[in-house]
């Protein structure tokens, strides 16, 4: 099986900080509500590889400049 390719692996990593700042921004409400929300854990996150990605999408700004630069928003959040 080959290894995915690094356009998959920054879209997944775009999803998953999407995913952790609408959860946190909306925290509150979902409490209030009482909703249960599922959040990914600190050592799940700590595994994956962001700087090294985000790096990898640097070297290569031509084809990931949109990309990139939603990805480092999101990551400083």
């Amino acid at each position: 099986m080959s290894s995915p390719s690094l356009t998959s692996q920054l879209l997944l990593l775009y999803y998953l900080l999407l995913y952790e700042d609408v959860r946190l921004a909306n925290t509150h409400s979902y409490v209030q509500a009482g909703r249960k929300v599922k959040s990914y854990s600190t050592e799940f996150l700590s595994e994956l590889p962001i700087k090294y990605l985000l790096q990898q999408a640097q070297k290569d700004q031509q084809s990931y400049a949109g990309l990139c630069v939603i990805l480092h928003r999101a990551y400083k959040l």
